[in-house]
């Protein structure tokens, strides 16, 4: 499962050493170059965020003062993913922290960096069972299935044709509940009706 990396654009040699670091030691993360140039950045920052499942926050005072660092860091404490702090700037200080963090554990040396990520990741491999991983699994077909569409408006039933039968119908309401405002915005027709014909 993927980590999120959210640094401040113009620290980006602290950023590169810190993904070296991560490949090096086989971690997956999401790659910021491989954002599309005609998709707005806002959606897949977002996309971003739901698919990984711990966040490195590269702490200086350019992301401290970063809206989007700011508000990265602040979608992955909503959803209660862990997030790792690494301070990468000598001169910011604990107090310098956003307040949601100030008091937790943060470190300077990027092998405990790459330490903790990996004890995150290992834990996500080995909680098969957890019905989070089989939401990831459905979130995962269902947005295939849509990129295939181009996010045209597509119904329900169609969806539900899609996805195998291992889902149960109870399974799949929970679903589409759970992420409703991302499929919102796919346009799937169908509302309350189509739910019900799931």
């Amino acid at each position: 499962m993927p980590v999120f990396v959210s640094h401040n654009h113009e620290d980006i040699a602290l950023y590169g050493a810190l993904c070296l670091a991560l490949d090096g030691q086989g971690i997956p993360r999401w790659d910021v170059s491989e954002m599309l140039l005609a998709k707005p950045l806002s959606e897949q920052l977002q996309t971003a965020i739901q698919e990984c499942e711990a966040c490195i926050f590269v702490v200086t005072r350019r992301s401290l003062e970063s809206r989007w660092c700011l508000a990265e860091l602040g979608a992955f404490w909503g959803a209660g993913k862990p997030v790792v702090l690494y301070v990468a700037d000598p001169d910011v200080t604990e107090l310098d922290h956003p307040r949601q963090f100030q008091g937790n554990l943060w470190t300077s040396d990027t092998n405990r960096v790459i330490e903790a990520i990996r004890a995150f990741v290992s834990q996500a491999e080995d909680s098969t069972e957890d019905p989070r991983d089989r939401f990831s699994v459905a979130r995962q077909r269902i947005l295939e299935f849509l990129n295939r569409k181009e996010f045209q408006t597509v119904s329900f039933s169609a969806i539900r044709d899609y996805i195998d039968d291992e889902y149960s119908d109870d399974f799949l309401r929970d679903f589409v509940r759970h992420f409703s405002a991302e499929f919102r915005k796919a346009r799937i027709r169908g509302g309350t009706e189509g739910l019900s014909r799931l």
